[in-house]
């Protein structure tokens, strides 16, 4: 079936706003050195679907596929309901890439989005995670990770035990694994990290 062209508006915090700002500026900023073609977008852990949002903001409908990994439920249904992925798979972050894909080839992907799920499991299965991700990732691919900075309480949300946070961390731990580092808001307890290996120049 077609895929609306629009989610439903809903309201952002300003920790939200700059988080999917950066995002939306790193994406493009990767976009500049890809040539044409089709891109194969993963997110992990969609909450209620911006970072789907973005991805369709800056790739369009055409040009990309994005498939959502969400484990719990409500949540996943919220971001299907908005039109951005093509699919949305109800799934732990940390199994969904070992698992192959409806042809049974092993999941690859151009970007893939990590947002905010990292504190919400221990440090060890995060470090796994994103080293699965960059095993995953396709030459010249794009892994985009947001966290609290540091140790962030927080326990379930309307009624989802998988928000609680268990971990803390820093940029620094990323960049030891080959991110840089996009932005650090001590103010608003985040950070943003990207990993690729192609020459994207993260300011222009």
């Amino acid at each position: 079936r077609p895929i609306p062209r629009r989610g439903p508006v809903r309201r952002l915090s300003s920790r939200q706003v700059l988080r999917l700002e950066i995002q939306r500026q790193a994406l493009k900023a990767w976009q500049r050195t890809r040539p044409a073609g089709q891109v194969d977008v993963v997110d992990l852990g969609t909450e209620f679907g911006d970072s789907g949002g973005i991805a369709r903001d800056v790739l369009g409908y055409e040009r990309a596929t994005v498939c959502g990994c969400e484990l719990w439920e409500p949540n996943g249904s919220k971001a299907g309901a908005t039109g951005f992925y093509d699919e949305v798979f109800k799934d732990d972050a940390r199994d969904f890439l070992g698992r192959p894909d409806e042809s049974g080839r092993a999941r690859t992907f151009d970007v893939a989005f990590c947002c905010e799920i990292l504190e919400h499991m221990p440090h060890d299965d995060g470090e796994k995670l994103i080293r699965d991700m960059i095993a995953h990732l396709r030459p010249g691919g794009l892994i985009l990770v947001t966290a609290p900075l540091g140790w962030m309480p927080q326990g379930p949300i309307d009624g989802n035990p998988h928000e609680v946070h268990v971990s803390a961390w820093d940029p620094v731990e990323l960049e030891d694994l080959g991110f840089v580092t996009l932005a650090v808001l001590p103010e608003h307890r985040l950070f943003v990290s990207a990993y690729t290996t192609a020459n994207v120049e993260w300011r222009a």
